[in-house]
């Protein structure tokens, strides 16, 4: 496996050393174009964006990337979210604290009751009981 970066070597060496273009040296070393022509931002705006990326989480714990890369967008930084999602994971800024407990996953229709919470039966003249929840006297009547 070659990195992109050798392979953009070896475009521009064969460009400039046999006449071929780049479209086809690209082609040869199955180098898409646009990595080709790819420039790699300076390092010290990467710096720059990591560190103004640190300060607002320690200004803003509960944000996460999105909310700090809009953030970093209102105050003139050009970049894609996607970079500040990568460097927010690498630096490992706003990571979840250990032991945080998880949440009860929620069920699907009626709610869950808790023990305790629920009415308590309904007695009834013939010796059964009924639950509250229809009316009372038209537990097993259908129709009118």
């Amino acid at each position: 496996m070659v990195s992109p970066a050798r392979r953009r070597d070896a475009v521009r060496y064969l460009v400039g050393r046999f006449p071929v273009s780049e479209r086809r040296a690209c082609r040869l070393l199955g180098q898409h174009r646009s990595t080709q022509r790819y420039r790699r931002l300076h390092p010290e705006f990467e710096l720059r964006l990591v560190r103004r990326m640190n300060e607002l989480a320690a200004r803003h714990p509960r944000y996460g990337y999105r909310r700090v890369w809009a953030l970093l967008r209102g105050e003139g930084f050009e970049v894609n979210r996607k970079r500040v999602e990568r460097l927010w994971r690498l630096g490992g800024i706003g990571c979840r604290p250990e032991g945080r407990r998880a949440r009860a996953s929620a069920r699907r229709g009626r709610p869950r009751m808790r023990p305790g919470t629920c009415p308590p039966p309904i007695p009834t003249t013939c010796g059964r009981t009924t639950s509250r929840v229809g009316a009372p006297g038209r537990e097993g009547r259908s129709g009118s």
